[in-house]
């Protein structure tokens, strides 16, 4: 059996009636510690929104008079790397696969000029004829909701900065990662090179490599660097 099916026979075993299942849809959104919406292509704006107790304290605004503006809201991002990155870059890469799963973060100053970290998930919502008739779907909460896992969080940081300098990591020799990851551990060029079975000049050498690679003036940049790095 299709999940989709599978839904249809739940959701019709739930409910008794249409009215019945809208008005636990309204309750659902109004509860949910988060916001759903739904953008239009182009002209770009907001559409529609749900009502929900996040949206008044992430934007400051209700649901209609966000709609109202819709099509003002990328303005209140922090900056223009945040409008490319979830404004641009998104819209792009969904001319070119419709089944784009795309999120991130931004920084918003809502209506009283107070700055919240927003994270996000969005998605195709119905296709248009062209790509400028697309619709899209995004779940949004406030990123200080997800704060109190601390100790997972930690872990979490760790693994999201070894991700977004992947690139950096796959231009370093293995050498030169097991110098590097020393090195951010606070261990002295003596004692890696004991534990390596290096020379101390070798050690400086590999350290020289890895100023130039990763842009670094000096150890404590490096140290700082490996830390980004996730190492």
């Amino acid at each position: 059996m299709s999940s989709q099916k599978y839904l249809f026979i739940v959701v019709e075993k739930y409910f008794n009636s249409d009215a019945e299942e809208l008005a636990f849809y309204r309750l659902l959104h109004s509860k949910m510690n988060a916001c759903i919406y739904v953008l239009n292509h182009h002209p770009y704006g907001v559409e529609w929104v749900t009502q929900s107790k996040m949206l008044v304290r992430a934007v400051g605004m209700t649901a209609e008079q966000i709609v109202e503006i819709g099509d003002q809201l990328p303005y209140w991002l922090s900056n223009n790397d945040a409008q490319k990155e979830s404004i641009k870059d998104p819209l792009k890469k969904f001319e070119t696969d419709d089944d784009t799963n795309w999120g991130g973060t931004y920084r918003f100053k809502n209506a009283k000029g107070q700055e919240n970290w927003i994270g996000y998930t969005v998605s195709l919502l119905t296709k248009g004829l062209t790509v400028y008739q697309n619709k899209y779907v995004v779940v949004a909460w406030i990123m200080d909701d997800i704060c109190h896992t601390k100790n997972s969080l930690d872990e979490y940081i760790q693994y999201l900065s070894a991700h977004n300098h992947t690139e950096l990591r796959s231009n370093l020799t293995e050498r030169q990662m097991q110098v590097l990851t020393q090195i951010g551990q606070g261990v002295t060029v003596r004692k890696i090179a004991t534990s390596l079975n290096l020379s101390p000049y070798t050690v400086e050498d590999y350290k020289r490599d890895l100023y130039k690679k990763l842009s670094c003036n000096n150890q404590k940049e490096l140290v700082a660097m490996a830390k980004i790095m996730g190492i």
